[in-house]
């Protein structure tokens, strides 16, 4: 079965064996509210982040975030997600050593560059990433005078390729060029590590697009990523789709980034949200249970049909 088919089932395991229970803390910092009001009030409107967004460019990014799941990925032989994600000229892959999680770093024939992540590899792997909300402080992270905090297993394994990931822009001659970001499930959650390290450290940012990504971390790391990614972060999800609801609201998680929101495939339509809104894929979380037990079986299961119809094939390494 598939590399991501495991991670949703894992996350339903995890959630009837509760691993997720976590209470909320009570208490919220007003330094911190008030700086998203800013950032909400300074911004673009939801208007203009729709503008902004290319479907296009999603299609692109999701057959990229497909890619990543592909074995051969190195000599970039991946069937339809290869030729359909745009001409790649360089490839560089660096692999975790405990989950296994992997980034790619590739060069394109128009003079761009692209970071993307598949997320773990075994079953283990995938119950880590679901069944604990345990947080650890990102380092050089902060806002409103507080450090952020993010899964302690998503930069755990984040941290054992972003030294790579440096390596293989250096080696590409990537600084200074149009850089894309993506993942899918858990690669899109690292996905946002990488946009928040890569922009402090002056890349050129393009395009970040993730697909089905869980939450990543706290309020704190909400405001940092908003002050320091100085391009739109679009959070593609589906109403079908329960990852993105986990880890769920009741911790401290909260997701950073404008939500695209489609109800299936993209003919049907499509919202845009900030922050957290139930007007968006919020609005399914009473639909939790039912949603993961659906993505029992991945062709009933929307967290592997990202841009369908205008993308052909799962999110997953079973078309490569």
């Amino acid at each position: 079965m598939a590399i991501a088919f495991r991670f949703v089932q894992f996350g339903f395991l995890c959630f009837l064996s509760a691993d997720f229970a976590v209470k909320a803390e009570e208490e919220t910092n007003s330094s911190l509210l008030a700086s998203i009001d800013a950032l909400n009030n300074g911004t673009e409107s939801l208007v203009d982040a729709g503008s902004r967004y290319n479907t296009e460019v999603a299609v692109r990014l999701a057959y990229l975030a497909t890619a990543a799941y592909c074995p051969n990925i190195a000599n970039w032989r991946c069937g339809t997600a290869c030729e359909r994600s745009g001409r790649t000229t360089e490839v560089r892959v660096a692999t975790s050593s405990f989950l296994a999680a992997k980034s790619i770093v590739g060069k394109q024939a128009d003079n761009s560059c692209f970071v993307l992540f598949r997320g773990t590899s075994n079953m283990a792997g995938a119950r880590a990433d679901l069944g604990s909300v345990a947080m650890s402080v990102k380092p050089n992270c902060y806002a409103g005078g507080l450090a952020c905090r993010v899964s302690a297993t998503f930069l755990m394994e984040y941290e054992k390729t972003v030294g790579p990931i440096r390596d293989s822009l250096a080696a590409l001659g990537c600084r200074g060029l149009p850089i894309d970001i993506t993942g899918h499930s858990l690669g899109g959650a690292m996905s946002v590590l990488a946009a928040f390290d890569l922009s402090k450290e002056g890349y050129n940012l393009r395009n970040v697009y993730t697909f089905g990504a869980p939450r990543v971390g706290d309020m704190t790391f909400h405001v940092a990523v908003r002050e320091t990614v100085h391009v739109p972060i679009y959070r593609v999800t589906r109403s079908d789709d329960p990852i993105p609801l986990l880890p769920w609201r009741t911790t401290e998680f909260m997701h950073v980034g404008t939500e695209v929101y489609y109800i299936g495939p993209v003919h049907l339509g499509v919202r845009f949200c900030q922050d957290e809104d139930e007007s968006c894929s919020l609005a399914n979380q009473h639909r939790l249970t039912s949603l993961l037990l659906t993505c029992l079986n991945p062709n009933w299961c929307g967290h592997f049909k990202y841009m369908h119809d205008m993308k052909e094939g799962l999110m997953s390494g079973r078309d490569c």
